[in-house]
Order: C-alpha cells, then sequence, then structure tokens
C-alpha cells in the first residue's frame, strides 16, 4: 500500500476534465492535450467532504489515516470496476456487433495460437542472432 499517495482516483486523465480551453497552438495537442477550467479545484477530494473533527484526526492518528485510506482505495477499486464492467456491457449489447459463428471463431483462435508459435520462434530467433 503506497502511503504516501496523493490521488487515490484510477481513472483516466482525459476522462476527468472536459475541453474547456482547447490548446489550438500547438498543432501536436490540438485536440489530445485537456486544459480543464480556470476555477481552483482540490487535487485529491477524498478527505474534503469530512467534517473538521474527522480532518483533525485524519491529521493526528495515522493508524485513522491508513483506515481512511483503505476505505477510500476500495471505494475507488469499486468504482472503477464499475465502470469497466458497464463499458463491457455498453460492448457487448452494442447494435454494431456482429455475431460469429461456431467455424469463424474456431478460425479465430486457431489464428491466434500460430501468431503466439511466431512470436515465440522470432523472439528466439532475435535472441539467438544478438548473441
Amino acid at each position: 500500500m503506497d502511503y504516501y499517495a496523493s490521488n487515490f482516483n484510477t481513472l483516466p486523465f482525459p476522462d476527468l476534465g472536459e475541453s474547456d480551453v482547447p490548446n489550438v497552438m500547438s498543432l501536436t495537442k490540438a485536440n489530445t492535450h485537456y486544459e480543464h477550467t480556470v476555477y481552483d479545484s482540490p487535487e485529491n477530494t477524498v478527505y474534503s467532504l469530512i467534517s473538521a473533527d474527522e480532518h483533525d484526526r485524519v491529521l493526528v492518528d495515522p493508524a485513522y489515516r491508513m483506515q481512511r485510506k483503505a476505505e477510500s482505495d476500495m471505494k475507488a477499486r469499486v468504482y472503477t470496476m464499475a465502470m469497466e464492467d458497464y463499458e463491457k456491457e455498453k460492448i457487448m449489447n452494442s447494435k454494431w456487433r456482429e455475431p460469429l459463428s461456431k467455424t469463424t471463431y474456431e478460425n479465430l483462435i486457431n489464428a491466434e495460437v500460430v501468431i503466439r508459435k511466431l512470436d515465440r520462434q522470432f523472439r528466439q530467433l532475435t535472441k539467438f542472432h544478438s548473441r
């Protein structure tokens, strides 16, 4: 467990903000760089919704701090798993999803097996030739 972690949220950075101010000055970062709003927001909002007494206890009591951190880690993990399940359900129930026949599926699996064998042989050959 990382004791000094500054942020417990494991979501990707672009999902946490909106492209309010697009960076149009750079051609390489024009649509990929997310500039958030100019209003200040705390980086770590895990402890921002507790009372002043609990905040003092978090600052003073290391055992309580570790307990709160473990609880927040679990909540973040559950939230992330729920979001992943939602994304999987969205993909599985997509109207653009094509059904596969049994023979097509078997052919895909066999092709993946052959590709893995070829990759293994290629790695062995490159290791042999690098000596």
